[in-house]
């Protein structure tokens, strides 16, 4: 039983992540300037 615990809970922090990488996608304008992404933004902010 705790080996499913443990994959349900991977699979809910999955989903969590898919869902904040869509919203980031469509936020995104595909054009411009770098620093105006916001994926790009979410991904220097976690390595500081």
């Amino acid at each position: 039983m705790a080996k499913l615990a443990d994959v349900e809970n991977r699979i809910a922090e999955l989903e969590r992540i898919r869902g904040g990488l869509a919203q980031l996608i469509k936020s995104c304008p595909g054009h411009g300037r770098a620093a105006d992404c916001p994926i790009l933004k979410a991904l220097s902010e976690e390595q500081t």
